[in-house]
């Protein structure tokens, strides 16, 4: 059976010349099967199947995840315009199958690898519509499947969390009253299928499920059933789970997310290679400066040796150690030669901070420079490679000099 149901997907997906008409945000769409029956209402809860192509490659299928249920909801709550394969649902009854296409290229750049005769394509089966009447009391229940009690504290009436969705969200982790655990930055997540869940399955899985974007939600687990706890945990204790929502991509739209990221660090890597003359040849003149004894006024000076000139301090916060730093670099000899540097192929380079991963004078240049700041670190050869130096590009007890942006921390 699911052979055949498969080989039904491909032939309808095949089928398709989408010519019943658009959306009212200009996706193509054809019925294959059209029952012509009730059509579902902001409010009610639809159920249903899908499988999403790019390029006629399948990228995702609820034969895996399960089927989706949602509840429609009103335009003026949404955060951005439906996905193609939810607006189509107001125009289907329950037994219609229909595919909808999006064309990349309505997308506003292209990366390589992308024509803009590409398409993604969603082949949707409704199965069940329940009235909003119905199922206002699924909305205000106040415990999930598994008992895990909870308390809304901001709804928005967003389309809640699919399993396969990914959910950008910050948490925070209590064992009882006591905080053990918190996500600062936000970290995009996919949400797997349940049957990959353990059983009792984690609080913060029930609780992303509960949610739309800009939701935050409170849930307290038990853990009288959990298995393989940390040590400092026992079967008596509660997780308590804060959660806000900042974003929620179907896999559809996560792919959309994807190429425009590519595109953007294909035009970020070309910007940054178009500044490279314009980098080496201030750092140069800093240098002659720095020589000449002109910059006196603007050097900080730390106990170690290391001097730095601070051009333009970031607005970001301060990198810690073991925090993953990205920064673009050049650097240089003190008779201004350059032996190294990332604007060349426009790649910043990425490591964690007071790991022993580069040189001394970089752990505690860039410690001091917060998120955006762009500098100059002037490193003696004791904290950059020492008496003997690294032959050949850098000689021995070679002071050094490195121009710094500091682009992001993890």
């Amino acid at each position: 059976m699911k052979i055949f149901l498969k080989i039904c997907f491909l032939f309808l997906f095949a089928s398709c010349n989408f010519s019943d008409g658009v959306t009212e945000s200009n996706y193509s769409y054809k019925f294959h099967i059209d029952k012509e029956g009730e059509k579902p209402m902001v409010g009610d809860l639809v159920i249903f199947k899908e499988k999403v192509f790019l390029n006629n490659k399948e990228i995702f299928s609820t034969d895996e995840y399960g089927q989706k249920e949602i509840f429609l909801p009103p335009e003026e709550n949404l955060t951005r315009p439906l996905p193609p394969n939810y607006e189509i649902l107001f125009q289907m009854s329950p037994g219609d199958s229909v595919s909808v296409t999006q064309k990349l290229k309505d997308l506003d750049k292209l990366p390589k690898g992308y024509e803009s005769d590409d398409v993604m394509t969603y082949v949707v089966k409704l199965i069940e519509i329940q009235a909003q009447e119905k199922t206002e009391s699924l909305k205000k229940k106040a415990r999930t499947k598994n008992n895990y009690p909870f308390e809304r504290i901001t709804q928005t009436q967003n389309i809640l969390a699919q399993p396969g969705d990914f959910v950008r969200f910050r948490e925070h982790l209590y064992a009882n009253d006591s905080l053990f655990y918190f996500r600062e930055k936000s970290i995009l997540e996919r949400l797997p299928a349940q049957s990959k869940i353990p059983n009792p399955p984690p609080g913060n899985y029930e609780a992303l499920l509960l949610c739309g974007i800009g939701d935050s939600i409170h849930l307290s687990q038990l853990l009288e059933n959990a298995m393989d706890l940390p040590s400092f945990l026992t079967k008596k204790d509660t997780i308590n789970y804060r959660i806000q929502v900042l974003d929620i991509l179907t896999p559809g739209e996560y792919e959309i997310f994807k190429i425009k990221k590519k595109a953007q660090a294909q035009a970020d890597k070309e910007a940054v290679k178009a500044r490279r003359k314009e980098v080496i040849k201030s750092t140069q003149a800093y240098i002659k400066k720095f020589k000449e004894e002109e910059l006196e006024d603007e050097l900080i000076y730390t106990p170690s040796g290391l001097k730095y000139l601070i051009h333009e301090k970031g607005k970001g916060k301060l990198p810690f150690p073991m925090q993953d730093v990205e920064v673009q670099y050049a650097g240089f000899l003190m008779d201004g030669t350059l032996f190294d540097d990332s604007f060349k192929d426009g790649k910043p380079l990425k490591f964690p901070l007071a790991m022993d991963r580069v040189i001394k004078g970089w752990d505690e240049g860039i410690a001091k420079l917060p998120v955006g700041s762009k500098a100059t670190l002037f490193i003696p050869y004791r904290i950059a490679y020492g008496r003997g130096g690294r032959p050949p590009s850098i000689p021995r007890r070679a002071d050094l000099v490195f121009y710094i942006e500091v682009i992001d921390i993890e």
